[in-house]
């Protein structure tokens, strides 16, 4: 086998290992983590005894942020596709293959800026009491979903 087929080879297996990585529990449980997540972040927010002002701004900026990351995630969707698809193939183009995986760089790029541009905008809206408080229940929050996934992993 010639060193650039080679390379491709180990190039695809990577791409598809990390295309393909935890996606079959995340499809199953989606839904119903998607649903537990809203109502306790919508918990979260009530116990932070915020102002209607602040309630309408969280409202919006959740409202503004949704439909960004969404727009992101269809888009990452449509890109780990095509480069599955192209890896599928029987002549793949590494030139077409690095030109994807640029791509789903500049989106995942994309989607942590926005995680952080929402954080520094919670932190404008929120008091430094609220923000903590706010952080807090997050982590617990994140930490407990990890415990349950894995759980639900172990076959516990």
């Amino acid at each position: 086998m010639k060193p650039l087929n080679k390379q491709m080879m180990i190039l695809a297996a990577i791409a598809l290992g990390l295309i393909f990585s935890g996606t079959a529990n995340a499809k199953m449980l989606e839904e119903e983590e998607g649903q537990f997540n809203k109502d306790k972040r919508s918990q979260v927010i009530k116990q932070l005894n915020l102002t209607p002002q602040q309630e309408a701004q969280i409202k919006q900026l959740q409202m503004f942020n949704r439909q960004k990351a969404k727009e992101l995630f269809l888009r990452l969707r449509e890109k780990r596709k095509e480069l599955a698809d192209e890896l599928d193939k029987a002549r793949s183009s590494p030139i077409k293959i690095r030109a994807l995986i640029a791509e789903l760089k500049d989106l995942q790029g994309r989607l942590i800026e926005q995680r952080v541009e929402d954080v520094l905008k919670m932190k404008e809206i929120l008091t430094p009491e609220q923000y903590q408080m706010f952080s807090e229940s997050l982590k617990n929050m994140h930490k407990n979903n990890f415990e349950l996934k894995r759980k639900r992993a172990s076959g516990d």
